[in-house]
């Protein structure tokens, strides 16, 4: 379902249970926080924590692509990502025109790639959560 008058063109929701594929799993990562920088094209790239594999940082990098640099755009899937959470609590996904994520249980979250430009990936839904606080703060400071 795509979610009305959504900032960004082509977020759905889905509330469909999938099953995780064997081996789905990146690894583990840190809950320390996400930095992000701007390239020389204006595009934001996302480093994680110490000890976060370059797959998970590249799924989530690829995930908010279609923000730009719209702080609005991730406050939005930000809040319709814990609304969900409020309503479903897990086996729900939400996704952006470039990756979905899928909540797999109250501790894990799938990255799933839509377009082959990484590999479907696991990783802690509360670093998950986090790295779109620090996204949206990082966004926010753009606007200054």
């Amino acid at each position: 379902m795509t979610i009305p008058n959504s900032p960004i063109p082509g977020i759905t929701s889905s509330t469909k249970d999938i099953e995780t594929p064997p081996g789905g799993g990146c690894g583990e990562t840190s809950t320390t926080a996400w930095s992000f920088a701007l390239d020389e094209d204006d595009f934001v790239v996302a480093e994680g924590p110490a000890g976060t594999e370059g797959n998970v940082r590249l799924a989530f990098e690829t995930l908010i692509i279609p923000f730009g640099t719209q702080a609005e755009s991730a406050e939005t899937y930000l809040r319709e990502w814990r609304k969900m959470e409020r309503d479903w609590a897990s086996g729900y996904t939400l996704g952006s025109p470039s990756a979905t994520v899928r909540r797999i249980d109250p501790e894990q979250v799938e990255v799933g790639d839509l377009y082959g430009q990484f590999e479907t990936c696991t990783m802690s839904a509360a670093e998950f959560v986090g790295a779109l606080e620090d996204l949206v703060r990082f966004l926010r400071q753009l606007r200054s």
